[in-house]
């Protein structure tokens, strides 16, 4: 595995939908990739992995090590996002928050006045891919954190 295997990891952890049987299958990739290539994005991927697989806790360790290990990562903010998501499926709304909102005032600074809105607005210095990631888990935290999901069913097939 190289540097170029990591689209197939990303696009999969990104992805939310009702299709979690495919989590086990994401999650194996994204610790094969972290134990080849260590990188930012191969931490931040399994601890998005991790998260995803309901494995709320470890996706907790893994990324505040990546934050630690990586001080002023360029997408620190992503990790906050998914530490946000993981408290609150923890139980721990207060620290939930404080993650959101230091993540809510990372991105309003940085998308300030740029093109396509605070909604769709790439910060500076980031590729269009990374603006969708970023877009992508601000809308999923946001429903999380301010109202709640449910759990998702056991089988994508379940009755409502």
């Amino acid at each position: 595995m190289d540097e170029s295997d990591h689209a197939p990891v990303v696009c999969r952890t990104y992805r939310v939908n009702f299709r979690h049987y495919l989590w086990p299958e994401t999650l194996e990739l994204a610790e094969t990739r972290a134990s080849h290539i260590f990188d930012k994005w191969s931490d931040h991927v399994l601890g998005l992995a991790l998260y995803r697989a309901g494995r709320f806790v470890e996706a907790d360790a893994r990324l505040r090590r990546h934050l630690d290990r990586y001080r002023g990562w360029d997408f620190d903010v992503l990790d906050w996002l998914v530490l946000a998501m993981a408290q609150e499926r923890l139980g721990r709304p207060d620290e939930a928050r404080r993650w959101w909102e230091q993540a809510e005032r990372w991105v309003a600074d940085r998308v300030r006045g740029r093109p396509g809105g605070d909604d769709r607005a790439v910060p500076e210095n980031w590729q269009w891919r990374e603006g969708v990631l970023l877009h992508l888990l601000l809308r999923e935290g946001s429903a999380l954190i301010h109202n709640g999901l449910p759990d998702l069913p056991d089988s994508p097939f379940a009755a409502p």
